[in-house]
């Protein structure tokens, strides 16, 4: 049976079933076309990014007359949150929901209603395995594209996390995370320790292929690489 997921929840459990397996658009670059006086044609400026993507799924369900408001309020509720969006055909990647409308709602006869749910996503496909630590950060591949990860590092004192070549120094008070996504830095009790790094975060990234990771001797550091790619 067809299932899909938004934030761990089913909408099995909701009881509301896809009617078909959605159509997942490719991602659109982002660029800029350039028009040059005399020039034939136009050039191509682009920094690589993407435009997010929006996933329609057709959703049905069959309720008691007396219950079918209620069935379709969950729903609504369910489909009012955001967070990993996963389908049951590729059970290993997921996308990032950032919103969610229901348009199209129908209710065909008293037990029958329909409904369709616009996801607006992130352009990026996550691998699962990508929110685990690494087993051996040391070195290793990157086999998808560019990833932006997150670093725990424990210990006390001046630290220096090298990625590639390059350094982030930072002062460390028992624990930091530093999200390279959000471009933030915060403690176990979410308080900022962005006054406590110097350095750039896109430094940190993790780029396709091979990459070489270090970290001051006497320091912890776990390393969750957020594999994506389109």
């Amino acid at each position: 049976m067809y299932e899909v997921k938004l934030d761990g929840v089913s909408c099995l459990k909701l009881k509301i079933l896809p009617t078909r397996r959605p159509d997942i658009p490719a991602p659109k670059r982002k660029y800029e076309q350039i028009t040059i006086p005399g020039r034939s044609g136009s050039l191509v400026e682009t920094d690589g990014s993407y435009e997010s993507i929006i996933i329609p799924v057709e959703f049905g369900f069959i309720s008691p007359p007396e219950k079918w408001n209620t069935t379709f309020r969950s729903a609504k509720k369910w489909l009012s949150g955001k967070g990993k969006l996963q389908f049951s055909d590729d059970e290993d990647f997921f996308y990032l929901c950032q919103n969610c409308e229901i348009t199209g709602t129908e209710r065909t006869v008293k037990e029958i209603g329909k409904f369709t749910a616009e996801f607006l996503c992130d352009p990026y496909m996550y691998a699962v395995s990508g929110d685990t630590a690494l087993e051996d950060y040391r070195t290793f591949e990157n086999n998808y594209m560019e990833s932006h990860p997150k670093y725990e590092v424990e210990g006390n004192g001046d630290c220096t996390l090298t990625v590639n070549g390059k350094n982030m120094k930072m002062v460390v008070n028992g624990q930091i995370t530093i999200d390279t996504e959000l471009m933030i830095a915060y403690n176990r009790d979410m308080v900022s320790q962005n006054n406590l790094l110097s350095g750039e975060y896109e430094d940190l990234y993790l780029k396709e292929g091979r990459n070489v990771i270090d970290i001051t001797e006497g320091f912890t550091l776990e390393v969750f690489p957020r594999w994506r790619c389109l």
